[in-house]
Order: structure tokens, then C-alpha cells, then sequence
């Protein structure tokens, strides 16, 4: 990972595939903090972006932040597609938050 932060701070250009990649990265060594920093960084996001994301934080059993991701991307106009029910359903059931499950369907 560290090879790839060296290039990915030297590079001119960065699109969305890079960005979403060294966020990958920093969640599956299991540092949430830096993947969510990246994300925040990010100036254009896609559904994979929050993908992600979300699906970061619910590894991490971080439900409620997951969820609030969750509503940003919709407030944000993204629509949730396959893999975001996925990632989302579980956090509902887990949580209790019947509510939630309204924005996915």
C-alpha cells in the first residue's frame, strides 16, 4: 500500500477509478479513517465511490455512520444500485432501522 500512496501523491491526475482503488485499499488493511478522508477528497464521485464507502463502514459494524453515508449519497441524487442493497440490508436488520429500508426499495 505504501508503493501505491507514493504514486497515487505523485500523480497530476487522478479519476474516479484511482481514487476509488487506494480507498479499497485503505479499508481492506482496515484504516476507515484514511479510506473516509480519500472519499472526502474526492471532487467527483460514482455509485462505486459509495459503494465503497458505505460497505467500509459496515465492516467496521460502524452502522450508523454507514447509514448516514447512505443518506448522503441519496441526498446527493445518487441512486443505490445492487450492491448497495446488499450492503445496506444487513445494517438495517442489524440496527433495527425498518425506515431505512424504504430508501432502497
Amino acid at each position: 500500500m505504501e508503493d501505491a500512496e507514493k504514486v497515487f501523491d505523485e500523480m497530476y491526475q487522478r479519476d474516479v477509478i484511482v481514487w476509488n482503488l487506494m480507498i479499497r485499499g485503505f479499508c481492506k488493511r482496515g484504516d476507515d479513517d484514511m479510506g473516509l478522508c480519500l472519499f472526502t477528497q474526492m471532487r467527483k464521485w460514482s455509485v462505486v465511490s459509495w459503494n465503497i464507502m458505505i460497505s467500509c463502514l459496515a465492516q467496521s459494524l460502524q452502522d450508523s455512520e454507514a447509514l448516514g453515508l447512505f443518506h448522503d449519497m441519496l441526498d446527493w441524487g445518487f441512486k443505490p444500485d445492487e450492491a448497495t442493497v446488499v450492503t445496506v440490508l444487513p445494517i438495517c436488520a442489524r440496527s433495527g432501522g425498518l425506515e431505512h429500508l424504504v430508501a432502497v426499495v
